[in-house]
């Protein structure tokens, strides 16, 4: 299910276990919109009672491990705010034959500067991420995950070193269990999935076997 032989034969028709996976990995990027909070940069809810809060059905087989915030910057002007952008948490226990699940939500656009910095459409060199990588990436999306706001509250750290403190953490933690990597996203979260996972694979766990992301 995270995409051993390329989902070879699960995919046409859909597998149902892939299918319910899938609608798994929905549903947690869900938890970001539906947190909908009122108050500016962070979340409503703290990390413990985070997935209780939001009616997550299987609240209790998971844990919230860290948020994730993102920058949003505007060339024009000084404005730059940072907001609540995800999570990355892990299974409370080791899933049969997925070992011990790690997972990454972005949720979409929703702040009026993350809605200008998707208007930066211009492609860049994917080296950014990666010296030497081939292809480009939109603008807009990587200065969201690479962008860094030393007066934020709550976090000087882009979006990006956040998250890769954050697996290089759990990978430690969790150095004799199995580990899975899944991350997700919506909209904007799935560029940020995309390319949050081929940083990932690049430049922090490429011992890892299974990265994927789920658009």
């Amino acid at each position: 299910l995270l995409g051993s032989n390329n989902w070879e034969g699960l995919l046409d028709p859909l597998d149902l276990s892939l299918r319910r996976f899938l609608l798994h990995c929905g549903d947690l990027v869900q938890c970001v919109r539906d947190e909908n909070s009122p108050y500016v940069g962070s979340s409503r809810y703290g990390e413990k009672t985070f997935f209780r809060k939001v009616k997550f059905p299987s609240a209790s087989a998971y844990q919230i491990s860290s948020f994730l915030y993102a920058t949003a910057t505007l060339d024009i002007s000084p404005d730059i705010e940072t907001n609540f952008i995800g999570y990355v948490a892990t299974s409370t226990s080791t899933i049969p034959g997925r070992g011990r699940e790690i997972y990454v939500a972005w949720r979409g656009t929703e702040s009026t500067l993350e809605w200008l910095d998707d208007a930066h459409i211009a492609p860049v060199s994917a080296s950014a991420i990666t010296p030497g990588a081939p292809g480009n990436i939109m603008d807009g999306w990587i200065r969201i995950y690479t962008s860094s706001n030393p007066n934020s509250q709550f976090g000087k750290l882009s979006a990006r070193d956040q998250l890769r403190a954050q697996i290089l953490q759990l990978r430690d933690q969790y150095k004799d269990e199995d580990l899975s990597i899944v991350v997700a996203g919506h909209s904007l979260g799935a560029a940020l999935a995309v390319l949050s996972a081929f940083d990932l694979v690049e430049n922090v766990v490429p011992d890892i076997p299974r990265h994927r992301s789920t658009p």
